[in-house]
This record gives C-alpha cells, structure tokens and sequence, in this order.
C-alpha cells in the first residue's frame, strides 16, 4: 500500500510540476500570441525587468519575470546552475501554462548569458526567439587593430 501510496505522489509531481510561485511572477492577458520570459541581472532586481514586460503585455504577450535565486530579498548565496535551472523552469512553466504560444526568451546583462544556457539545456521546441539586451562581452585586442584598418560607414 505505501508503495502504491509513493508510486501516486511521484506521478503527480512529474505530471504537475511544483513550481515556486515566488521566483516567477506571471501576467496573462487576453487573446496571447506569444509568451515572453524575461531574466534580469545580477545587480538587478527582477523588478527593472516590469517595463519590458508590460511593453510585451501591449502587444500580445503573456509575461514571465524570472526572480533569480539570491535576490528575493533576503541576499542568500547562489550559483550559476540554481540560476540556470530556475530559467529552465521558467520555460517548463510557460510551456505548461501557454502550451500553444511560442515562447520569446529576454536577457539583460547576466541575465542573457542564463537564457543561453538555460535553453541549451533545456528540451524545449517553443523558444521561437531570443533577445540578448547589454550581454556582457570581452573584446579582444585585435578588433581594435580591425577598426583603424576598416573604414567606418
């Protein structure tokens, strides 16, 4: 009996995935045609990322804002894979909420870098579109050498 009891509860967590309601914050509007998750920076709170996400909401998205372990409030210390598998999540959660939408992925900063791995990881065929704002980038000695050669237009 338990073991049917433990059989029970393991099929309804994978088939209703147990989410942290307080690491997404979701808004649904009317009539979607695409479903946005949006994942701030590291010095950022996931609130910087609101304006984007009622600009989506405008036209015709339903929005996912990641909330990165480490910055609910209380400052507690994470790592890059919590981060990437809370992204991940987001991705299951928005596939399992919106499963008709194609989903846009949005990154600020550290943030774009997440989404990256996140969907290189992740077993998801809705990610139509990524958009990549202020990714971090190194630039190496050699293209400064390139645009004194290269005329500028």
């Amino acid at each position: 009996m338990l073991k049917f009891v433990y059989c029970c509860i393991v099929i309804f967590l994978i088939a209703f995935p147990v989410y942290s309601e307080s690491h997404f914050k979701v808004s649904e509007i009317a009539n979607p045609k695409f479903a946005t998750v949006l994942v701030h920076g590291l010095n950022n709170p996931p609130d910087v990322m609101e304006p984007l996400a009622e600009f989506f909401r405008e036209h015709g998205s339903n929005t996912i804002i990641v909330t990165l372990p480490g910055h609910e409030g209380d400052k507690r210390r994470s790592d890059g894979e919590a981060w990437i598998s809370k992204v991940k999540e987001a991705f299951e959660l928005s596939e399992s909420k919106f499963p008709s939408l194609p989903i846009i992925s949005v990154g600020f900063s550290a943030g774009t870098i997440t989404s990256l791995l996140a969907i290189n990881e992740s077993n998801s065929k809705s990610i139509a579109k990524i958009i990549l704002l202020a990714p971090p980038l190194s630039l190496r000695t050699y293209t400064y050498l390139l645009k004194a050669i290269l005329p500028l237009h």
